[in-house]
């Protein structure tokens, strides 16, 4: 073989390894920011999610504690007296009923109507000791309501009069706008879900899946969730890796969460990568 032969052949050699190496580094660098950006926008809409779910609930805690105080100016906590002020607050914020507990004897007072038995005491409800212990407006956990069969949760104010508690104001609102909004969230290759501070399943597409504790169906990704606040996260479920975007409510705990298969939300990079072989 001539030499010019031979360098040729060694120029075109490492041509073509420049190139190659060239076509590595940009598919990594293709790489790292497409990740990011897949990551990035799981994240905006996670927080998205939150952001609804915190705007939903301070919402109807700023009229609970609008009615807390008009209640706490009153002379008497009669049930004649506290009626008009309950029906309103239902029909306000689109409650299923209002109702005050009272810290005196524990009666409970419904608007509308509607009685209490006689030996119920409001003193021990989870809603009455949250506003007593808590000493602000908030919200309990989700419960299933036995009559609608489907999740409610109770939002609360203290009525303080005198710097002292003499009851509380509380109203059951069912969760189907958030549910419904959660639900409604699906798209190529993923779904949104909603947990509660307890990593119980309140909204899935997967209607089998609700009432179910996280740490059931995934324990790993359970004890991860727990750890953090907000995060993205990775998990195998079923034989596929799937990515898991949340952040926590600051108004409930609540955790509104992206589930995304990692196949379809990196499809353009295995793609690109086959080109590479």
């Amino acid at each position: 073989m001539h030499f010019q032969t031979k360098v040729t052949l060694t120029l075109v050699l490492l041509m073509g390894s420049a190139l190659s190496s060239f076509g590595v580094l940009n598919y990594l660098e293709t790489q790292k920011h497409s990740i990011l950006q897949v990551e990035s926008s799981l994240k905006a809409t996670a927080d998205a999610l939150t952001d609804y779910v915190d705007l939903w609930v301070s919402s109807k805690k700023e009229v609970l504690m609008a009615t807390a105080l008009k209640l706490s100016s009153i002379e008497s906590m009669d049930p004649e007296t506290l009626d008009e002020h309950l029906v309103h607050l239902a029909k306000s914020i689109d409650g299923l009923d209002a109702f005050v507990g009272l810290e005196k004897d524990g009666k409970m007072i419904y608007g509308g109507g509607k009685k209490a038995p006689p030996d119920f005491d409001a003193r021990v409800r989870p809603w009455y000791k949250d506003a007593k212990e808590k000493a602000k407006a908030g919200a309990t956990n989700a419960y299933i309501s036995a009559t609608l069969k489907k999740y409610v949760v109770a939002i609360y104010a203290p009525i303080v009069k005198d710097n002292r508690l003499v009851g509380v104001v509380a109203a059951s609102v069912a969760l189907d706008s958030i549910v419904h909004a959660i639900e409604s969230m699906q798209f190529n290759g993923g779904y949104a879900a909603l947990l509660d501070s307890s990593n119980v399943m309140l909204a899935h597409p997967n209607k089998e899946l609700i009432g179910k504790e996280l740490k059931s169906l995934v324990p790993a990704l359970a004890e991860k969730v727990d750890q953090k606040q907000e995060g993205i996260l990775q998990y195998e479920y079923q034989g596929k890796t799937k990515i898991f975007a949340y952040k926590q409510s600051t108004q409930t705990n609540w955790k509104p969460s992206l589930t995304y298969d990692k196949e379809v939300a990196y499809a353009f990079l295995t793609a690109q990568s086959q080109k590479l072989l």
